[in-house]
Formats: structure tokens, sequence, C-alpha cells
């Protein structure tokens, strides 16, 4: 007999932020049940490691396929479509599936893709959390983007100051260069 349930997450503290909030477990008797965490990555990471778990009965070797969808990440621009089956021996509770991630110089703001698990058909298999979908990752831009808005001073005050403001990862120190033009 099958049993769902909801766990849901709110009221971060201050500061914090839910990513993924929300998952919808199936118990099933005799059966094992697979799942994929929603990850984050950054773009000069390479590499997004999705972990697969197999809870339930793992008496018995079982099979879950599984293949990457893009969101707003594109495949072939952004990262590198991956597919496949994932073999699970008896005991086994856990597989990591690795997709490499493309690190170019845009300006994209983050970016996501999901890895999708499906039915294999070998074994009774339940896939839990958003049937059909699995694991959302987000891939943070790691582009640094530096624009000048405002220059504000007058003649008399002799000096004019420049507002110089840097988007995208800033965990990483960097740096531009200036000069002045003109008259």
């Amino acid at each position: 007999a099958e049993e769902l349930f909801n766990l849901e997450l709110s009221d971060p503290s201050t500061g914090s932020v839910i990513s993924s909030g929300s998952v919808t477990a199936v118990i099933v008797d005799s059966t094992s049940t697979f799942t994929v965490p929603d990850i984050q990555v950054k773009e000069q990471d390479g590499i997004a490691i999705f972990t697969v778990y197999r809870k339930g009965d793992t008496s018995e070797e079982q099979k879950v396929d599984y293949a990457t969808e893009d969101v707003n990440a594109l495949d072939s621009s952004d990262y590198t479509a991956t597919s496949g089956t994932l073999v699970f021996s008896p005991g086994q509770t856990e597989k990591t599936i690795g997709v490499p991630i493309a690190m170019d110089l845009l300006w994209e703001g983050d970016e996501t893709f999901k890895l999708v698990l499906e039915k294999n058909g070998a074994g009774h298999v339940v896939i839990a959390k958003r049937p059909g979908v699995s694991g959302v990752c987000t891939v943070v831009d790691s582009t640094t983007r530096f624009r000048v808005n405002n220059a504000n001073g007058t003649e008399s005050s002799g000096s004019i100051t420049f507002q110089v403001e840097r988007e995208g990862d800033l965990s990483l120190t960097k740096s531009v260069d200036f000069s002045f033009l003109g008259g």
C-alpha cells in the first residue's frame, strides 16, 4: 500500500532563503524509492555532481534511467546533456552522476537544468519527489561584470566621484583598470 507525504520548508531566518522548499515522498512496501536533491554549483566548478539515493528494499539489483533536461540553461552552451542508466547492486543506497558545466565569459545570471529520473522497468521502483522530475541544478554565473554608472561633481568643487558597480560572483577577488580620456 502506498503512502504519500509532503515536506515543506518555510520561514527561513533573517538573511536566509529557501532554494528548494518542498518534496513529496512515496512509501511503498517492498519497493525501492529513488530521490535526488536539488544542488547548486558555480560555473567555474566545471561539473555538477548529483547524488541519487535509494531507500526501501535494497535486497535486489535495481535500475533507474536518468537524463538532463533544459530549464533556462541550454545543452551545449551551458552544460553537456547527460543520460544513462544507474545500476544499484544489492545493498547499494547511493550513486553519483556528473554533468559537465560550460564556463563562458557571458553575463547570463544564474541558470538551471533538471536531472530527471524514470522507471527502468526492472523491479519495483518508485521515483519520489515531483513524479517524473528529480533534482534541479542551479548554475551560479561566475562571470564578473563591471560598469560605471554616475559621475557626480562640479568644476567649482574640484572633484568628480565615479560610481563603479560589480555584479556576479563576489566570492573571488577581481579588479578593473581605468583611465581618463579627453579634455
